[in-house]
């Protein structure tokens, strides 16, 4: 199997195999099992890390959903990565969490952040990596860096893009958008720490 360890996998279940039913994706139903099942394949590979995406599902959804994952990723010693969701993050004691940079600012301001022990967010320009570490981020992701599924018809920021926010930040830079293994050289000769696949793990 190829090498993933220096990605870190990003999941959705909206990514799952087309003949999936995603219409009822709630605790039980056939389309969740399919998307646990999906993260368990994940999680068997050489990925560093696992972020739960789910900004669409409702957010006692996404709770059971990340209970679930939590006990997977532990199971083959994977990280897991809590994604926009405070309140299920802090009722579950999860360590972990990737948040909006609007959201982090938010976040910081009101005092909200002192018990997580690793906190990432988004950038999209060199301004906005430099709020990220004002704000006290451990990480980032950078993209879009080339066109992806996720966002169709959006142009890929480019490799110079991502060496730019590389050279104007101490964070360890994580690429995003359209990445595949074949990528990741370049990713890392522009600076980056890993990239951040979605869709292909989806398609394991």
């Amino acid at each position: 199997m190829t090498d993933y360890s220096a990605f870190i996998a990003i999941t959705n279940h909206h990514l799952l195999p087309p003949d999936s039913d995603t219409l009822d994706f709630i605790p039980g139903s056939v389309s969740y099992h399919r998307f646990l099942a999906q993260v368990e394949k994940i999680a068997a590979t050489n990925v560093s890390a696992i972020v739960l995406r789910e900004k669409d599902l409702e957010e006692t959804v996404y709770e059971a959903l990340a209970k679930d994952c939590i006990t997977l990723c532990t199971h083959y010693n994977k990280k897991l990565i809590l994604h926009s969701f405070l309140e299920s993050a802090h009722r579950l004691n999860h360590p972990y969490i990737q948040l909006s940079l609007s959201q982090l600012e938010t976040y910081r301001k009101a005092g909200l952040l002192s018990d997580f022990a690793q906190i990432g967010t988004s950038v999209h320009s060199v301004d906005d990596v430099r709020l990220a570490e004002k704000l006290g981020a451990d990480y980032v992701f950078a993209g879009n860096i080339y066109e992806t599924e996720c966002k169709a018809g959006l142009a890929g920021r480019g490799l110079s893009f991502l060496k730019e926010v590389c050279d104007n930040t101490c964070l360890p830079v994580y690429a995003i958008g359209g990445m595949t293994p074949d990528r990741l050289p370049g990713v890392l000769e522009a600076g980056a720490k890993g990239a951040c696949m979605m869709s292909g793990f989806m398609k394991l």
